[in-house]
């Protein structure tokens, strides 16, 4: 039991150090698309988002990641992440997904919305559309 412990504690940090977004892995390092599973393409498209890698979240997005799923350790959608980031296109190619309104409304474990972590006007005013 001590060793199945240690290695899921060290298996945690490994993770913790290579990826940005807890539970993540960088965008740089991600498999080929055709290998990528449903997991990696989730963290792939936090990770992507937060860095304003639109290229990286379309493939994410083809390969089955869910916008609308929250990251268990913060609650952030992509969208969280993109509008935290100040990431433009990130944030509009999201924004033209069909749950955009959801994603809009959709609050973190601490109650945050993507418009409330938002610095820009003219992604406020993106998202402010999608709420009406």
């Amino acid at each position: 039991n001590k060793i199945a412990f240690r290695a899921a504690v060290d298996q945690t940090k490994s993770t913790i150090r290579l990826g940005s977004t807890p539970g993540s892995t960088p965008c740089k390092g991600t498999k080929s698309p055709e290998k990528m599973s449903e997991v990696e393409a989730q963290r792939t498209l936090w990770d992507a988002a937060r860095q304003g890698d639109t290229k990286q979240v379309k493939v994410a997005l083809a390969h089955g990641a869910d916008p609308m799923k929250p990251n268990p350790t913060d609650g952030w959608l992509a969208l969280h992440y993109a509008a935290a980031s100040k990431r433009r296109l990130t944030c509009q190619l999201l924004l033209s997904l069909p749950d955009a309104r959801k994603m809009c409304e959709a609050r973190s474990i601490s109650g945050e919305t993507p418009l409330s972590l938002c610095g820009s006007q003219y992604l406020k005013s993106l998202m402010r559309e999608k709420l009406q």
